[in-house]
Protein backbone atom coordinates (compact mmCIF):
# COMPACT_ATOMS: atom_id res chain seq x y z
CA UNK A 1 0.00 0.00 0.00
CA UNK A 2 1.33 3.47 -1.38
CA UNK A 3 2.34 6.05 2.12
CA UNK A 4 -0.43 8.62 1.45
CA UNK A 5 1.80 11.22 2.92
CA UNK A 6 3.30 13.86 0.31
CA UNK A 7 6.90 14.36 0.14
CA UNK A 8 9.64 15.62 -2.26
CA UNK A 9 11.91 12.95 -3.07
CA UNK A 10 15.76 13.50 -3.32
CA UNK A 11 17.79 11.42 -5.37
CA UNK A 12 21.39 11.14 -4.85
CA UNK A 13 23.35 8.40 -6.76
CA UNK A 14 26.81 7.68 -4.77
CA UNK A 15 27.64 7.68 -1.10
CA UNK A 16 30.05 11.02 -1.61
CA UNK A 17 26.80 12.87 -2.99
CA UNK A 18 24.58 10.69 -0.63
CA UNK A 19 26.03 11.29 3.05
CA UNK A 20 25.92 15.48 3.39
CA UNK A 21 22.14 15.71 2.82
CA UNK A 22 20.88 12.41 4.53
CA UNK A 23 23.00 14.04 7.31
CA UNK A 24 20.85 16.73 7.46
CA UNK A 25 17.52 14.69 7.15
CA UNK A 26 15.64 14.01 10.54
CA UNK A 27 14.84 10.37 9.79
CA UNK A 28 11.54 9.41 11.06
CA UNK A 29 11.06 5.50 10.31
CA UNK A 30 13.60 2.31 9.72
CA UNK A 31 15.50 3.41 6.15
CA UNK A 32 15.08 1.04 3.99
CA UNK A 33 18.85 -0.92 2.74
CA UNK A 34 19.37 -3.13 -0.04
CA UNK A 35 22.35 -3.36 -1.71
CA UNK A 36 23.58 0.31 -2.67
CA UNK A 37 19.87 1.28 -2.53
CA UNK A 38 18.91 3.45 0.58
CA UNK A 39 15.66 4.86 1.02
CA UNK A 40 14.57 7.03 4.27
CA UNK A 41 11.98 9.25 4.77
CA UNK A 42 12.28 12.59 7.49
CA UNK A 43 12.26 15.87 7.29
CA UNK A 44 15.32 17.75 5.10
CA UNK A 45 15.77 21.09 5.92
CA UNK A 46 12.09 21.44 7.09
CA UNK A 47 10.80 19.37 3.98
CA UNK A 48 9.04 16.06 4.24
CA UNK A 49 11.41 14.10 2.04
CA UNK A 50 12.20 10.72 0.79
CA UNK A 51 16.04 10.54 0.67
CA UNK A 52 17.81 8.16 -1.93
CA UNK A 53 20.87 6.71 -2.78
CA UNK A 54 20.34 5.16 -5.97
CA UNK A 55 23.63 3.32 -6.79
CA UNK A 56 25.81 4.20 -9.65
CA UNK A 57 24.22 3.48 -13.05
CA UNK A 58 21.07 3.83 -15.38
CA UNK A 59 19.89 0.22 -14.19
CA UNK A 60 20.63 1.42 -10.19
CA UNK A 61 18.31 4.76 -10.95
CA UNK A 62 15.60 3.07 -12.65
CA UNK A 63 15.39 0.57 -9.96
CA UNK A 64 15.26 3.08 -6.82
CA UNK A 65 12.97 5.06 -8.51
CA UNK A 66 10.42 2.63 -9.35
CA UNK A 67 10.88 1.59 -5.89
CA UNK A 68 10.30 5.33 -4.73
CA UNK A 69 7.15 6.14 -7.17
CA UNK A 70 5.87 3.38 -6.23
CA UNK A 71 5.44 3.07 -2.48
CA UNK A 72 5.60 6.41 -1.94
CA UNK A 73 3.17 9.98 -2.59
CA UNK A 74 6.09 12.03 -4.58
CA UNK A 75 5.04 15.65 -5.30
CA UNK A 76 8.50 16.54 -7.13
CA UNK A 77 11.40 14.63 -7.63
CA UNK A 78 15.20 15.60 -7.97
CA UNK A 79 18.51 14.51 -8.55
CA UNK A 80 21.37 16.01 -7.42
CA UNK A 81 25.10 14.91 -8.11
CA UNK A 82 27.88 15.13 -10.26
CA UNK A 83 28.37 14.52 -14.15
CA UNK A 84 31.00 15.95 -16.72
CA UNK A 85 31.21 18.84 -18.26
CA UNK A 86 31.27 18.94 -22.20
CA UNK A 87 31.63 22.50 -22.70
CA UNK A 88 35.13 24.71 -22.40
CA UNK A 89 33.01 27.97 -20.14
CA UNK A 90 32.05 24.94 -17.78
CA UNK A 91 34.34 24.91 -14.53
CA UNK A 92 34.71 22.51 -11.50
CA UNK A 93 32.19 22.64 -9.36
CA UNK A 94 29.77 24.95 -11.95
CA UNK A 95 25.89 23.91 -12.02
CA UNK A 96 24.03 23.21 -14.78
CA UNK A 97 20.41 22.91 -14.95
CA UNK A 98 19.38 20.02 -16.89
CA UNK A 99 16.39 20.94 -19.63
CA UNK A 100 16.54 17.58 -21.05
CA UNK A 101 18.33 14.05 -20.84
CA UNK A 102 19.12 12.02 -24.14
CA UNK A 103 19.61 8.77 -23.52
CA UNK A 104 22.55 6.51 -25.26
CA UNK A 105 22.72 3.94 -21.94
CA UNK A 106 20.58 1.29 -23.96
CA UNK A 107 17.43 1.48 -21.58
CA UNK A 108 15.74 3.17 -24.80
CA UNK A 109 15.42 -0.34 -25.75
CA UNK A 110 12.23 -0.75 -24.16
CA UNK A 111 9.95 1.08 -26.42
CA UNK A 112 7.66 2.96 -23.64
CA UNK A 113 10.95 4.95 -22.94
CA UNK A 114 11.29 7.84 -25.20
CA UNK A 115 15.29 8.48 -25.98
CA UNK A 116 14.68 12.09 -24.90
CA UNK A 117 12.68 13.74 -21.58
CA UNK A 118 12.43 16.81 -20.47
CA UNK A 119 12.73 18.15 -17.00
CA UNK A 120 9.65 20.08 -15.11
CA UNK A 121 9.62 23.79 -16.75
CA UNK A 122 8.54 24.69 -13.54
CA UNK A 123 11.28 23.34 -11.22
CA UNK A 124 13.73 24.46 -13.74
CA UNK A 125 12.89 27.93 -13.28
CA UNK A 126 13.24 27.68 -9.40
CA UNK A 127 16.42 26.09 -10.05
CA UNK A 128 17.38 29.14 -12.12
CA UNK A 129 15.75 31.35 -8.74
CA UNK A 130 18.25 30.10 -6.66
CA UNK A 131 21.37 32.20 -8.79
CA UNK A 132 23.55 29.50 -8.64
CA UNK A 133 22.94 27.75 -12.24
CA UNK A 134 25.61 28.17 -14.31
CA UNK A 135 24.09 26.88 -17.36
CA UNK A 136 20.72 25.41 -18.55
CA UNK A 137 21.35 22.94 -21.36
CA UNK A 138 20.31 19.16 -21.99
CA UNK A 139 22.97 16.58 -20.57
CA UNK A 140 23.42 13.04 -21.80
CA UNK A 141 22.93 9.75 -20.05
CA UNK A 142 25.52 7.04 -20.84
CA UNK A 143 26.38 3.94 -19.59
CA UNK A 144 29.73 4.43 -18.05
CA UNK A 145 32.52 6.72 -17.25
CA UNK A 146 33.34 8.73 -20.38
CA UNK A 147 37.28 9.15 -20.01
CA UNK A 148 38.89 11.24 -22.45
CA UNK A 149 38.41 14.80 -23.53
CA UNK A 150 38.12 14.19 -26.68
CA UNK A 151 34.96 12.15 -26.14
CA UNK A 152 33.11 13.86 -23.97
CA UNK A 153 33.80 17.18 -26.72
CA UNK A 154 32.15 14.72 -29.37
CA UNK A 155 29.56 13.64 -27.24
CA UNK A 156 28.59 17.03 -26.67
CA UNK A 157 28.55 18.19 -29.99
CA UNK A 158 27.01 15.31 -31.33
CA UNK A 159 23.83 15.90 -28.57
CA UNK A 160 23.82 18.92 -28.09
CA UNK A 161 24.78 18.21 -24.10
CA UNK A 162 26.45 20.08 -21.77
CA UNK A 163 27.36 17.36 -19.41
CA UNK A 164 27.03 13.53 -19.27
CA UNK A 165 25.66 11.73 -16.81
CA UNK A 166 24.63 8.08 -16.09
CA UNK A 167 21.10 8.08 -13.93
CA UNK A 168 18.90 11.21 -14.69
CA UNK A 169 16.95 9.93 -18.07
CA UNK A 170 15.70 6.47 -16.39
CA UNK A 171 14.48 8.87 -12.96
CA UNK A 172 12.87 11.16 -15.11
CA UNK A 173 11.53 8.49 -17.15
CA UNK A 174 9.86 7.02 -13.74
CA UNK A 175 8.74 10.33 -12.64
CA UNK A 176 6.77 10.97 -15.76
CA UNK A 177 4.97 7.80 -15.64
CA UNK A 178 4.41 8.46 -12.40
CA UNK A 179 3.27 12.01 -12.81
CA UNK A 180 5.24 13.45 -10.97
CA UNK A 181 7.14 16.68 -11.97
CA UNK A 182 11.21 16.39 -11.95
CA UNK A 183 14.48 17.70 -12.23
CA UNK A 184 18.36 17.20 -12.33
CA UNK A 185 20.73 19.16 -11.44
CA UNK A 186 24.48 18.07 -11.95
CA UNK A 187 27.85 19.92 -10.45
CA UNK A 188 30.83 19.75 -12.68
CA UNK A 189 33.05 17.12 -11.38
CA UNK A 190 35.09 16.43 -14.50
CA UNK A 191 35.57 19.58 -17.06
CA UNK A 192 35.83 19.29 -20.88
CA UNK A 193 39.41 19.65 -20.62
CA UNK A 194 40.03 16.83 -17.91
CA UNK A 195 41.07 13.00 -18.25
CA UNK A 196 38.57 10.77 -15.91
CA UNK A 197 40.03 7.66 -15.91
CA UNK A 198 36.96 4.67 -15.37
CA UNK A 199 37.86 3.63 -12.03
CA UNK A 200 34.27 2.01 -11.06
CA UNK A 201 36.31 -1.08 -10.33
CA UNK A 202 37.83 -0.04 -7.35
CA UNK A 203 34.38 1.02 -5.69
CA UNK A 204 30.73 -0.82 -4.81
CA UNK A 205 28.00 0.29 -6.42
CA UNK A 206 27.62 3.03 -3.30
CA UNK A 207 30.89 4.55 -5.36
CA UNK A 208 32.41 3.74 -1.47
CA UNK A 209 36.26 2.74 -1.84
CA UNK A 210 37.18 -1.17 -2.14
CA UNK A 211 40.30 -0.50 -0.09
CA UNK A 212 42.10 -3.67 -0.55
CA UNK A 213 41.71 -2.75 -4.75
CA UNK A 214 42.51 0.88 -3.86
CA UNK A 215 45.72 -0.05 -2.61
CA UNK A 216 46.68 -2.71 -5.19
CA UNK A 217 45.86 0.08 -7.65
CA UNK A 218 48.49 2.25 -6.34
CA UNK A 219 50.99 0.20 -5.80
CA UNK A 220 50.69 -0.72 -9.19
CA UNK A 221 49.91 3.04 -10.54
CA UNK A 222 51.14 5.78 -8.29
CA UNK A 223 51.06 8.16 -10.46
CA UNK A 224 47.67 7.84 -10.07
CA UNK A 225 47.82 9.64 -6.53
CA UNK A 226 48.44 13.26 -7.53
CA UNK A 227 44.77 12.31 -9.52
CA UNK A 228 42.74 10.83 -6.32
CA UNK A 229 43.75 13.95 -3.87
CA UNK A 230 42.89 16.37 -7.11
CA UNK A 231 39.68 14.07 -7.93
CA UNK A 232 38.84 14.73 -3.97
CA UNK A 233 39.07 18.39 -3.64
CA UNK A 234 36.92 18.63 -6.57
CA UNK A 235 34.29 16.33 -5.33
CA UNK A 236 34.48 18.51 -2.05
CA UNK A 237 33.79 21.85 -4.13
CA UNK A 238 30.74 20.01 -5.66
CA UNK A 239 29.04 19.00 -2.95
CA UNK A 240 29.81 22.56 -1.60
CA UNK A 241 28.26 23.70 -4.28
CA UNK A 242 25.14 21.36 -4.56
CA UNK A 243 24.22 21.85 -0.57
CA UNK A 244 24.36 25.65 -1.31
CA UNK A 245 21.91 25.04 -3.85
CA UNK A 246 19.56 22.80 -2.44
CA UNK A 247 19.14 25.01 0.16
CA UNK A 248 17.78 28.00 -1.53
CA UNK A 249 15.97 25.41 -4.01
CA UNK A 250 14.11 24.50 -0.50
CA UNK A 251 13.90 27.72 1.03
Amino acid sequence: MKDPTPRIAYFAPTQSEFKDPFRELKVTGRPVEDGPLIIASGFFLGVETVMVRTGIGPENAATAAERVFGAHTITEAILAGYGGGTRPELDTADLVACSELVNISGLSSDRRVPPRIVSAASLLERARQTGMISATAPALTVPQVVSTPEEKRELGLEYGAAVVEMEGFPLLSAASRHGVPGLIVRAILDREGDELPDLTHLATEAGEPLKAAVAAHMATHPEHAAFFYKLGKRAKACRRALNRFVERYLA
